[in-house]
């Protein structure tokens, strides 16, 4: 092991006379800055690169006995792609929220919405959300957090083909429920489905 200054180089190191807190620390200075780095490049948001390394070296620790085992002298390679996953599915999911956010904004017909009309809509959506069968329901609130269908099945333990026709019977309810025409009631200024 080759240490100069603050910097650390695991080439060479016999690491397996390290006990775990030792040896992750050394990982822990020799990989930190390379990681960000590798972070940043994907999330572009320096503090945001600097919790995933965070989450990452977290996860890393909590598995250390049996991973270490199994990934010796792979270490930097193991935390990289960790790091990597973790930045992708975090962009991916701002990805989504942003997508979400911009679909709330404007009405398919270009109309801008404004703050009344999203209330009406809001409300609208979780009638309509509480209308859906309990399965179709809980399928469809999971991925509008930001699940994907793979993640839903493991997540409520069934099938995939389950979970993917779940979400789909369910927007399909969803959008027959919203693209009704409305009428206003005579008492008060509630919109109601026309019949």
């Amino acid at each position: 092991m080759l240490v100069k200054g603050d910097s650390i180089s695991l080439k060479g190191a016999d690491l397996s006379k390290l006990d775990n807190h030792q040896f992750f620390q050394i990982v822990y200075r020799s990989c930190y800055h390379k990681l960000c780095v590798h972070a940043f490049y994907y999330v572009k948001d320096e503090q945001l690169a600097e919790d995933i390394v965070q989450e990452v070296f977290l996860k890393a620790w909590i598995t250390i006995d049996p991973l270490r085992e199994k990934i010796e002298g792979v270490w930097e390679n193991y935390l990289a792609v960790m790091t990597r996953n973790m930045a992708l599915n975090i962009k991916k999911r701002k990805a989504v929220e942003v997508k979400r956010s911009a679909g709330y904004s404007y009405h398919r017909s270009g109309v801008v919405f404004n703050d009344w009309m999203q209330k009406e809509y809001d409300v609208m959506l979780q009638k309509a959300i509480k209308a859906l069968p309990a399965r179709q329901r809980e399928v469809f609130v999971l991925n509008y957090y930001g699940f994907d269908t793979r993640e839903i099945s493991k997540e409520l333990k069934i099938a995939y083909s389950t979970a993917r026709n779940s979400l789909m019977y369910a927007v399909k309810k969803l959008e027959a429920y919203v693209n009704k025409p409305y009428v206003r009631t005579g008492s008060g200024d509630e919109l109601m489905p026309a019949a």
